[in-house]
């Protein structure tokens, strides 16, 4: 994901959110920033059809919404799948299958030993296809962030070395 891409991924965004407040580009931007090796977008015929930011994040909470990043001030102890993104022009075509595995390759290489998500929109079944299970304390955890995530919303985990690759 380069900053050339950010207006396309805020469009996808704002294809996918219903629920969920859309985050704004200067904060997106600055999740891009944190962690730019670890941020896709996936094109079709030039233009972004979807996009996947991860990042570093500290294994007792999960990022709020809407809110910039200081990553380094953290420890780094989970690889966190912050956002996926397909818009309608994406889907069908293995896009979210080919990013979340690249990701999950990345955090191998990076010996990453676990990571998280916060599934919304009724995603938990997507994510549960490549290993991720709610974790026990995730109402705990969400409690003071469900305003922003929404009443449905899960937090997942998984041991990464273990995470298989789906096709």
């Amino acid at each position: 994901m380069l900053q050339d891409d950010m207006q396309q991924v805020i469009r996808v965004q704002a294809d996918c959110y219903q629920n969920v407040e859309p985050e704004d580009l200067v904060v997106l931007e600055n999740k891009r920033s944190q962690s730019p090796g670890t941020c896709w977008v996936a094109e079709v015929d030039g233009s972004v059809v979807a996009y996947l930011i991860c990042h570093p994040w500290d294994k007792h909470g999960v990022p709020a919404l809407n809110a910039a990043l200081d990553i380094a001030s953290k420890p780094q102890d989970v690889f966190y799948l912050h956002d996926l993104a397909v818009s309608v022009r994406g889907r069908g075509r293995g896009i979210a299958d080919t990013l979340v595995n690249k990701a999950l390759q990345k955090a191998r290489s990076d010996a990453f030993q676990y990571a998280r998500l916060v599934a919304v929109q009724g995603a938990r079944s997507f994510w549960q296809r490549y290993g991720f299970a709610t974790e026990p304390q995730s109402a705990q955890v969400l409690q003071e962030k469900r305003d922003q995530y929404g009443d449905d919303a899960f937090v997942m985990g998984r041991v990464v070395e273990t995470l298989p690759e789906v096709y």
